[in-house]
């Protein structure tokens, strides 16, 4: 099976809902309003590869970044910042801490809708 690395964890080459790299938001009561699924097209890639979300922040510019995204801001802060790994859990409770700010940082970027340049992965390769 072939993944991203695990900072990426907004695009995945399965469809697989158990094991797709945002599987945990899926049936998340918690994230329910945020329209997490399986969309295929992600990262300049028109198919074979997945994002949890229609439209985000890594696409176009105009929308918040969502869970998953969110979840990787985070992971990526606690391991350069306090040098540990964080659970799934520890995320979901500090993102419905901070759900109110993430709800105006939305609303902000829809306003700005400056499109970003199609991402590009730098010195990354895909882990088979």
């Amino acid at each position: 099976m072939h993944h991203f690395d695990t900072s990426s964890q907004n695009v995945d080459f399965t469809q697989d809902e158990n094991t797709i790299l945002w599987s945990s938001f899926l049936n998340d009561s918690r994230y329910s309003s945020e329209g997490i699924g399986i969309y295929e097209g992600a990262c300049t890639y028109m198919s074979g590869v997945y994002r949890p979300t229609e439209d985000s922040m890594m696409n176009t510019n105009t929308c918040g970044f969502n869970a998953p995204s969110r979840k990787a801001i985070y992971d990526m802060v606690m391991r350069r910042g306090e040098n540990r790994e964080t659970t799934y859990e520890e995320f979901a409770d500090f993102d419905s801490r901070n759900a109110s700010q993430v709800q105006t940082l939305t609303r902000t970027s829809n306003a700005i809708s400056r499109p970003f340049t199609r991402p590009h992965f730098v010195h990354k390769s895909i882990n088979k």
